[in-house]
């Protein structure tokens, strides 16, 4: 697991079936890079404000390498209602759909 953080990514809000949450910009890479466990705050009144939302690379095994992280972050995007984070590199362009929330 290596941590990073990406400002870009602070603040940005997304809207699960459990709710409208907020990212904080702290980033896990988990799984070789297949998996960012995206550290959120519920913006909508709740009984457990704070989670982890998971999110696995699209087309494994091609993903994120996590001993260069940098600020790659790009945006969020969406297919139907589901979101995904957009995260780019030299030359490359990567995209987690999300997974699953873990409450804290």
């Amino acid at each position: 697991m290596a941590d990073t953080t990406w400002p870009e990514l602070g603040g940005k809000q997304i809207r699960t079936g459990d709710g409208t949450w907020e990212f904080s910009g702290e980033v896990d890479v988990r799984d070789s890079g297949n998996v960012l466990a995206v550290e959120a705050t519920r913006v909508d009144e709740a009984k457990r404000p704070t989670a982890r939302l998971y999110f696995d690379v699209e087309n494994p095994p091609d993903s994120l390498n996590p001993g260069a992280l940098g600020e790659h972050f790009d945006r969020v995007e969406w297919e139907g209602n589901d979101p995904r984070l957009v995260v780019k590199t030299t030359g490359r362009t990567y995209r987690y759909e999300f997974n699953r929330l873990a409450y804290d």
